[in-house]
């Protein structure tokens, strides 16, 4: 019966583990969402577009960007207008 038992508790730790590190990676998929401001490889994620593709938007000006020490960076509410204007009806 101690097999058994040292088995359950095996199993309950592996158990326990494996929640906690889904319930990391939620998190951080959850946090990552809720950011405003993205990278270009973020927005480029965002989009299903690549990060060269997102900078050429940018240098077109379809899209608007942040420019702040050094950083560009890309409002979703822009990228969320951006996908609307290109939506097509029928």
């Amino acid at each position: 019966m101690n097999t058994e038992a040292s088995k359950e508790q095996i199993l309950d730790g592996l158990a326990k583990m494996i929640a906690s590190e889904v319930v990391k990676q939620m998190e951080a998929t959850n946090e990552h969402k809720e950011a405003r401001l993205m990278s270009v490889d973020a927005a480029a994620k965002y989009l299903g577009r690549t990060p060269a593709a997102v900078r050429h938007m940018i240098a077109k000006g379809s899209i608007n960007c942040v420019r702040r020490d050094g950083r560009v960076q890309l409002d979703r509410s822009d990228l969320d207008t951006w996908v609307e204007m290109g939506k097509a009806r029928g």
